[in-house]
């Protein structure tokens, strides 16, 4: 699905381009929300996640992946 792959990409520049990790993160969870998909979302927070743990920002990250599991 396009929310995967948005997932998949976003993953991808983790250790390249943070600020391109979060925009496709953004992007996959807008769409995910749109279109009810559980899983989808949980995935695009946990990349929002990463992004904030990236940027060292670890209780943001923290919030983020709680926000996943929810």
């Amino acid at each position: 699905s396009k929310v995967e792959l948005l997932n998949r990409i976003s993953y991808i520049y983790y250790n390249r381009d943070l600020e391109k990790l979060k925009s496709y993160a953004e992007e996959a969870l807008a769409l995910a929300e749109n279109l009810s998909d559980l899983n989808g979302q949980g995935a695009s927070w946990v990349n929002i996640g990463n992004y904030y743990f990236g940027q060292s920002s670890y209780d943001s990250a923290l919030l983020i992946y709680q926000k996943a599991l929810e």
